[in-house]
């Protein structure tokens, strides 16, 4: 017993605060639980950053990619009809052919992998989240039982039998 706060023969309320009580070993016991659950929560957040991060740099990968696609295909605008009237080297058409191919196919390919990684991403941050919340659940099942260290009133009334003295060790359940 660390604090008594009223006297037996007392009127109380419900849930008034009668005794603190105090138990090292369940203190540190949730101590060490909440800085469990607060580094793995933080390792959370850390790889939500990563996924949106990784979702970033896809997009940026696409639009890089669609801007040298749009490019190569202006190219081929151009080249087509100077290559029909012998302006341009076969050489070069051909080339600027192949590059629009090359850039084509690499959309197409950035594109697909984007959005396998933004599925794979979606269900990987709902597995985070999932997994944060139930952290969270079991932080407040150990500050709930550090909670129960509060002796407090079941009903309201004069209180009787409530014979506990500063240093007193209890069992649970007592």
């Amino acid at each position: 017993v660390e604090k008594i706060l009223v006297e037996d023969g007392a009127t109380v309320q419900q849930g008034q605060l009668l005794a603190v009580l105090s138990n090292a070993d369940l203190q540190l016991s949730t101590l060490a639980r909440q800085t469990e659950v607060e580094q793995q929560l933080n390792n959370m957040r850390s790889q939500e950053l990563a996924l949106a991060q990784s979702r970033s740099a896809n997009r940026r990968d696409v639009l890089a990619s669609e801007l040298d696609y749009a490019k190569a295909k202006r190219q081929m605008d151009i080249y087509r009809p100077l290559a029909e009237r012998g302006f341009v080297s076969g050489k070069a058409y051909r080339d600027a052919q192949d590059d629009l191919a090359f850039q084509q196919r690499r959309t197409a390919v950035l594109r697909e992998a984007a959005a396998t990684d933004e599925r794979l991403q979606s269900s990987q941050l709902g597995q985070l989240r999932a997994s944060a919340s139930s952290l969270n659940a079991s932080l407040g099942i150990a500050r709930a039982s550090l909670d129960q260290l509060n002796l407090r009133a079941p009903v309201s009334g004069q209180l009787t039998a409530f014979s506990i003295q500063l240093g007193q060790s209890m069992e649970r359940g007592e």
